[in-house]
């Protein structure tokens, strides 16, 4: 085992933090000695003194404890940052309905010990035929994905990938998921975004792409505050900058890029549809 591995143990690391916080208290209990002593309060009597000293020094230590009990009980620091997140959807026409191919792909660092499942929280608009969206795990080799199968309360499905080993801090790992399906029930939004959530974020990447016989009328890019609400397009708060480009198969591609992206918001591309391309809602059909 590593000198740097034994450091992070669990509790050395509280040890340090309980020792940094006497010390702190015990240095400023110390310069508020000085400055009393030096303050020209002369008429004060031993017992005012240490009145005073002593209700300082139990007024840091509760703060000290208080602040450590946080930190080892409460303070919960994520297992990982996302170096780069890519999120790429393919839209084909079906008809009277729409096919889609969504890739995700988080390219992490472990920034604690004992990293073992890495979190996909996903939502999308619209429904299928019968048995949902199917799901497959691209990357890891030898890795398993665990599907929660079902919104939640967030209105988001939570997916994780067990990579088939704990992962030590600052390994690295590339994960990546594929989701295909259909909105021949309900029509799914014309929006679709990308973010980290509650993960420090270096890059997110957003591409979706078109047949270039069947590009939306209108396309914009977009900025959405994710915090703690289920996704909906009125939670726009913004817009940013996108690209367009055509590839060798016949298809036009949409990209927005954020450096550094906020945390709990997402980045993505808006479209409108020609009323010709319009699905029919079920109903209808």
């Amino acid at each position: 085992m590593s000198l740097e591995k034994v450091l992070d143990a669990p509790l050395l690391k509280n040890t340090r933090t309980l020792v940094g916080t006497i010390t702190a208290s015990m240095f400023l209990v110390s310069l508020l000695v000085g400055l009393v002593a030096t303050s020209g309060v002369r008429a004060w009597s031993p017992r005012v003194y240490i009145g005073i000293l002593s209700t300082l020094c139990l007024t840091l230590i509760v703060a000290g404890l208080l602040g450590w009990r946080f930190v080892v009980r409460r303070y919960d620091p994520a297992f990982y940052r996302i170096i780069l997140l890519e999120g790429c959807m393919d839209v084909e026409p079906s008809g009277t309905y729409r096919k889609y191919r969504y890739r995700r792909r988080q390219q992490i660092e472990a920034t604690r010990d004992n990293l073992r499942l890495v979190e996909f929280r996903e939502h999308w608009t619209g429904a299928g035929s019968p048995g949902g969206p199917k799901i497959e795990l691209i990357r890891p080799g030898g890795g398993k994905l665990l599907d929660g199968g079902h919104p939640e309360e967030d209105g988001r499905v939570h997916r994780w990938v067990y990579p088939g080993r704990s992962l030590g801090r600052g390994e690295p790992l590339d994960v990546e998921v594929l989701q295909t399906h259909s909105d021949n029930v309900t029509p799914q939004r014309p929006y679709f975004c990308q973010g980290g959530g509650r993960y420090q974020t270096d890059e997110v990447r957003v591409e979706v792409r078109f047949p270039v016989d069947y590009e939306p009328t209108e396309i914009s890019g977009a900025v959405w505050n994710t915090a703690g609400r289920v996704m909906r397009r009125q939670q726009k708060i913004g817009k940013i900058e996108f690209e367009r480009t055509r590839d060798n198969a016949g298809g036009v591609i949409y990209t927005v890029v954020q450096k550094n992206p906020r945390l709990h918001h997402s980045y993505g591309l808006m479209r409108e549809w020609p009323n010709s391309r319009k699905p029919i809602p079920a109903k209808q059909r």
